[in-house]
């Protein structure tokens, strides 16, 4: 049986198909203003997260499908830049007498880029996880430090009237000139994503999320170890325990003992009885390259 537009079924189906679209567009909005806000709000150096949340949080976005962000670095173009250490010189004269004049060449400006970071759960609240975030840091200038020859009598430089010429020393430079800043770009989740060297990807799957906020760390470098490696420590060290990956109360009447043991404060997890056990501190944000 064909359906006409007037028929109730067919109105049904076309209001369910237009609420459903809406809410689909509606979502992605949701997602883009998200994101914009990140990168117009976002400041040097501070790093940025969004975690699941309660659907009933207040402030919470819904993604309804999911998205994935790029983060590109910046682009640059590379060219040869030639340098003069020495000019050419009147062979036929002193050329012993010269000034040393040393300059630095920029070769590279500093330049802004986006980069993936893992952040730990001790930044970020109400969270018992570790969570991947984005990270604006600032790029180091690339620079070479060179000496040059400068000669004060101008005669030296006369290569017309001589038959001797000392050749110009010259030096040949890469540099690099900014074509295209950092950016991050927003993708369906179901659209297949190249990437190209230097690029990275992060998901956002369905769900209720933060907007994405700053993680303020108590902290610039912290002993934050999995708890595993705790166990793994004390095991080795022939304490009995399980290696059960939780923070509990074997774990922590071991780790008491062992402080006993070897004369370490017993304050809970301290940089002596992590180095004594021989794990190294952590950083609160690592930057994945």
């Amino acid at each position: 049986m064909a359906l006409s537009i007037q028929s109730p079924i067919y109105l049904a189906c076309f209001l369910l198909a237009t609420v459903f679209n809406l809410n689909l567009g509606l979502a992605q909005n949701y997602s883009l203003d998200n994101l914009n806000r990140l990168v117009n709000e976002s400041e040097e150096g501070k790093t940025y997260y969004t975690i699941k949340v309660a659907a009933n949080t207040p402030g919470a976005i819904r993604e309804a499908v999911g998205y994935q962000i790029k983060l590109c670095p910046p682009r640059f173009r590379e060219y040869y830049d030639t340098i003069v250490i020495a000019p050419a010189l009147n062979g036929n004269l002193d050329t012993s007498n010269y000034f040393i004049q040393t300059e630095i060449l920029v070769l590279r400006e500093p330049a802004m880029q986006w980069k993936a970071a893992e952040i730990s759960k001790l930044c970020i609240p109400n969270t018992k996880t570790s969570t991947q975030g984005v990270c604006l840091l600032k790029t180091t200038y690339k620079y070479e430090i060179v000496h040059t020859r400068f000669y004060p009598y101008k005669n030296i430089l006369d290569t017309q009237n001589t038959d001797f010429v000392i050749p110009a020393e010259l030096k040949i430079v890469k540099r690099y000139e900014l074509l295209e800043p950092t950016r991050i770009s927003h993708h369906p989740l179901n659209e297949k994503v190249e990437l190209k060297m230097g690029e990275k990807l992060i998901v956002i799957t369905e769900g209720y999320y933060n907007p994405w906020s700053e993680a303020t760390c108590p902290y610039g470098v912290f002993n934050d170890p999995d708890v595993r490696k705790i166990q793994q420590a004390l095991i080795k060290e022939g304490y009995k325990l399980k290696e059960t990956g939780d923070y509990d109360e074997p774990t922590k009447r071991m780790l008491t003992q062992f402080q006993l043991d070897h004369q370490l404060p017993d304050e809970g997890i301290n940089t002596a009885t992590l180095k004594r056990l021989g794990i190294e501190p952590e950083k609160l944000i690592q930057i994945v390259d």
